[in-house]
């Protein structure tokens, strides 16, 4: 769980940068995990979008320590803390990056800030400012900061030529360097991006939701999952395994889960 101090700084600012959550033996096992996972998706489909990015689900009997990780008491410890006794562990997945720049943006496009979700993101490489960190903007969670972003021209995503356009540089925030090991925990409403780096960085996340609690929340959810139906059509691998699926059968909490992301249309292979 977060002290006191990490949740009042998570709810201030929207993130926060766990150290050393994983030692050094699983480490090792998150990255052969991830190098078979990348094997297979540079054989199945091209790097997409102005990122040059693989993406593919760890939720699948290849990958036992990184989907277990979604089951994981460190995180979901935290996941309950955040969102409420009744939160949803929605994917654990891993993503290649090739580009030197991820455009600024938030998880979640629905302005429902009284629905919560949160991701968890951590590098296999050493990161900084220059070479691919995190980029993160505090309290661009809350209303009216997030809309004020999100009014600003930022090159990567004009259409227009005739307005220059903001670089990711361009814009202040807080870099969260990392080691192998750390964590970087964000609402998922939080403007991110990141700047720099080589080819093939190397970054997992695994995500959490509250479950809706009233019609606007059950339909911001659904608009949330019909837009990941279309980035599927992208990275194919991100579609959950019926082996995990089924693994709820006898497993209380992810059976939970699963009856939750069939019900909001996260879920379309069962």
């Amino acid at each position: 769980m977060l002290s006191a101090n990490q949740e009042q700084i998570f709810n201030d600012f929207g993130f926060i940068v766990l150290r050393k959550i994983f030692d050094q033996k699983e480490i090792s096992i998150i990255n052969s995990e991830f190098n078979s996972g990348l094997n297979i998706a540079e054989k199945s489909m091209s790097r997409a979008h102005i990122r040059k990015q693989l993406n593919w689900s760890n939720l699948k009997p290849e990958y036992p320590f990184l989907s277990g990780l979604l089951e994981d008491d460190r995180f979901t410890s935290i996941a309950k803390q955040i969102l409420g006794d009744d939160y949803i562990g929605s994917y654990s997945n891993s993503n290649s990056f090739s580009s030197k720049v991820t455009e600024w943006h938030p998880d979640i496009s629905v302005r429902d800030y009284d629905w919560k979700g949160i991701k968890f993101g951590f590098y296999l490489q050493n990161t900084s400012g220059s070479t691919g960190a995190l980029r993160l903007i505090p309290g661009s969670h809350k209303s009216p900061f997030h809309e004020q972003i999100g009014k600003l021209q930022f090159k990567e995503n004009l259409v227009n030529a005739e307005h220059e356009g903001f670089t990711v540089p361009d814009i202040p925030a807080f870099y969260a360097e990392s080691e192998p090991g750390d964590v970087v925990l964000f609402d998922n409403h939080t403007w991110h991006a990141s700047w720099g780096g080589g080819e093939n960085r190397k970054l997992c996340s695994i995500g959490y939701f509250a479950n809706p609690k009233n019609k606007d929340q059950e339909n911001s959810a659904i608009k949330i999952s019909q837009e990941l139906s279309g980035i599927a059509e992208r990275f194919p691998l991100t579609i959950i395994s019926d082996n995990w699926i089924d693994g709820g059968k006898d497993n209380p909490e992810r059976k939970r889960w699963v009856e939750s992301l069939i019900k909001y249309g996260f879920i379309k292979n069962k």
